[in-house]
């Protein structure tokens, strides 16, 4: 490993909280059969591990950001790249991001599939910065 990086989680960990949520959420959603949402491209690594280890029906679907435009830093404005479309009109829904950093991105998705009315509306994310959202 490059010596500028820092290892977060090591794979066993990151596969022992995938399994711990994949329980919650099948405990969870039993009853139902949930839409995840997969904030492109941080979160689809995660959400093709979480899924597998579900044990109760589910939907994918995916959803694209943009917050850089031509600027190297991210801005302070989110913007919708790529639409989901499954229709998730009075279904659960749940956002998958890989990390939440300052909470824009998922504050932004969140707002966004709301006006589309589901019925429940959470984030799931593998990794929260500390001091972020």
């Amino acid at each position: 490993m490059p010596e500028d990086l820092k290892l977060i989680m090591t794979p066993e960990e990151v596969a022992e909280v995938v399994s711990r949520l994949a329980e919650e959420i099948s405990s969870d959603y039993r009853e139902s059969t949930p839409v995840f949402v997969g904030v492109l491209k941080g979160a689809s690594v995660f959400l093709s591990d979480l899924v597998r280890a579900l044990k109760t029906p589910h939907e994918v679907d995916f959803i694209q950001t943009s917050a850089y435009g031509m600027r190297e830093a991210p801005g302070e404005v989110v913007k919708v790249t790529r639409e989901i479309t499954a229709d998730i009109t009075g279904r659960d829904v749940i956002i998958v991001e890989g990390i939440v950093d300052r909470g824009l991105t998922a504050g932004t998705v969140k707002k966004h599939l709301a006006a589309k009315g589901p019925a429940t509306l959470k984030v799931c994310t593998l990794l929260m910065r500390e001091g972020g959202a």
